[in-house]
């Protein structure tokens, strides 16, 4: 299952978040209860930016849930960057 994440993140979702400025990755994936939980590291313009949220409702887990066929809970955090 983490493979399968890897490669929405790689093919449909980091394209679009770094053409937005930001970065993402996955830092950890718990499929012990329904919905899948989801936690993402974000960095670039997405690391402290209020809209992250709107766009983790709105873009990313959508993508998540029709490329992968189940529903996901996700959640970010942000991506300690170089200073």
């Amino acid at each position: 299952m983490r493979a399968d994440v890897e490669r929405v993140l790689d093919e449909l979702i980091r394209p679009l978040v770094e053409a937005d400025g930001g970065d993402v990755a996955l830092q950890s994936l718990d499929a012990s209860r329904a919905p899948v939980e989801i936690t993402l590291l974000v960095g670039g313009a997405y690391r402290g930016c209020p809209g992250t949220p709107v766009v983790v409702d709105e873009l990313i887990a959508p993508v998540l849930e029709r490329a992968l066929g189940f529903e996901v809970r996700v959640r970010v955090v942000p991506r300690l960057e170089p200073g």
